[in-house]
């Protein structure tokens, strides 16, 4: 709790100090206006919302000086107890001189004693320092004496056993350090098809090169993997971010070959005239003949009549809701402000910050504007088969700033949800993300069809179609349009595809992030 509160207090410091609240004031009357400069508006904006990332970082920097014991010198319990008491000393001279009531006299006593009280435990520490070997095997005696009394054993076979396993900690903490690096978690090795995977007839293929990301595409497309026996694993740090960031580029871009994904369907997808056309399904074709599935498509895109909209906003309590019910240990905010901030946040009892924070949001959401800081993305690489980071065998998981986490959540996933429900304007098809609904059900159902028609003893055929990485394949401007035709409104729609159309991203492995990549994933397969 103290530290929470002196996160809090700095905060709150840092507010004053900055001229926050009046800087956002200006801003949200320069947005009543209606000839208010959108660059000038936008560039102001970026400018105090990193001032805020950097106030909430240097709070946490302050608060999180946790005083630990360096690798460089054995645990021991005297090292504990002097390294504690040189911590209380230091404390005690700052009391003293924040002490405003102590006349003179007294300050200058009471200052000597605490100086001469700190450079006792300097003393102390720089002595337990030096002997952390003998204190920490004095410690293993004392504890195998202890065990050997518990369990009736010698007190030498105890001390020999606790040595044994003291040094096999050691060797496992450098053999971590050199294979995992910092991040102990993350992916630091992926495996391909090796070399001798291949068919002779396959070897053949000019350029042949089983490192070439094209060829081990194609090696694993056809049965997912299944048919290689001997697999290659890269370790090589500037290898392994070259193949990663090669197929996840592939992987994203399956649907350059699909109709909509022409660089005419963008330019189309993104003119309002045309999104009305396809909404009231009174588009003009050139060619019906030719493009006959995109009109299928797209015709079962138009919208409902008197259809109720569902309105883009977000309330200070809808976020502070968001914010209490969110785990603090779940991944989020590549700039580092992540849900434990929000957490603290809540708490104060002055609420000035997160106020802040939810202005800018508000702003954002009325003007259309994108934050800098919204535009940078994550990946982390999970592996599907634990132990076996198979490059077709991994979860790309993108990490996305906690306030727009909230925005998704709040008008996607709970308003336009419950606005689909009420309205009945949702195919009774789907299972997943739906109230009172799992996706495993519609397994279940398959499984009583089947018995059904074993038990009536009737023949029967049943077709399953699977939409190949059917998430990672969307398309931004018509997942927008379908959006429309369930009742968001377009302000929504168009944000979301503004936001996804300026994002980059980079990796993250074990041996860190990978350099910005120039493209941004679900929309390089539209993109010529």
């Amino acid at each position: 709790m103290k530290v929470l509160q002196k996160y809090q207090d700095k905060i709150t410091e840092e507010i004053e100090k900055h001229g926050l609240k009046r800087k956002v004031q200006i801003l949200e009357q320069e947005l009543k206006r209606d000839d208010y400069d959108g660059k000038e508006f936008s560039i102001q904006l970026n400018k105090i919302d990193a001032e805020v990332t950097s106030i909430m970082l240097l709070a946490e920097k302050k608060c999180s000086n946790i005083h630990m014991l360096s690798c460089r010198h054995d645990w021991s319990p005297e090292l504990k107890f002097a390294l504690l008491n040189l911590r209380h000393a230091k404390r005690h001279i700052r009391q003293i001189k924040q002490d405003q009531t102590l006349l003179e006299d007294d300050y200058c006593e009471k200052l000597k004693l605490a100086y001469e009280n700190r450079r006792k435990w300097r003393r102390t520490c720089k002595e337990a320092k030096a002997s952390s070997k003998e204190l920490r095997e004095s410690f293993l005696e004392e504890l195998a004496n202890h065990l050997a009394e518990q369990r009736e054993t010698l007190a030498a076979n105890e001390l020999k056993q606790l040595l044994r396993y003291e040094e096999q900690r050691k060797k496992a903490r450098r053999i971590r350090n050199v294979l995992k690096g910092k991040n102990r978690r993350l992916l630091t090795s992926i495996e391909i098809p090796d070399i001798d995977a291949y068919s002779i007839n396959e070897k053949n293929i000019t350029d042949f090169s089983h490192l070439n990301i094209q060829t081990i595409w194609n090696k694993l497309l056809v049965r997912n993997g299944s048919d290689v026996k001997t697999w290659e694993r890269i370790d090589d740090r500037e290898t392994l971010e070259k193949v990663i960031i090669e197929w996840q580029t592939l992987y994203f871009g399956q649907s350059k070959n699909t109709p909509l994904a022409s660089k005419r369907w963008e330019e189309k997808l993104n003119n309002d005239e045309f999104q009305n056309e396809v909404l009231e399904d009174k588009i003009s074709w050139e060619n019906e003949e030719e493009e006959r599935e995109t009109i299928e498509f797209l015709h079962a895109m138009r919208r409902v009549k008197n259809v109720k909209e569902v309105p883009f906003v977000y309330s200070y309590q809808q976020f502070r809701n968001m914010i209490k019910k969110t785990k603090e240990n779940k991944t989020a905010s590549p700039s580092g402000r992540h849900w434990g901030h929000y957490k603290a946040l809540i708490e104060m009892e002055d609420d000035t910050m997160l106020h802040i924070i939810f202005k800018i949001m508000n702003m954002l959401m009325k003007s259309g504007e994108i934050l800098h800081r919204y535009s940078k993305v994550s990946i982390t690489l999970l592996e599907k088969d634990t132990g076996s980071p198979k490059i077709h065998r991994l979860r790309p998981v993108c990490i996305v700033e906690a306030e727009l986490n909230c925005i998704a959540k709040h008008h996607w996933s709970r308003e336009l949800m419950k606005h689909v429900e009420r309205e009945n304007t949702i195919t009774d098809d789907q299972y997943g993300g739906r109230r009172g609904r799992q996706a495993q059900s519609a397994v279940i159902n398959k499984l009583m069809y089947y018995n059904i028609q074993h038990q009536i003893a009737e023949e029967a055929v049943f077709i399953d179609k699977d939409a190949r990485s059917c998430f990672d394949r969307l398309i931004p401007q018509l997942v927008a349009i379908e959006n429309t035709k369930l009742g968001s409104v377009r302000k929504a729609g168009k944000y979301m595809v503004d936001i996804l159309d300026s994002q980059k991203l980079h990796f993250r492995t074990g041996h860190g992030l990978t350099e910005m990549c120039e493209f941004y994933v679900r929309r390089k397969s539209h993109r010529d």
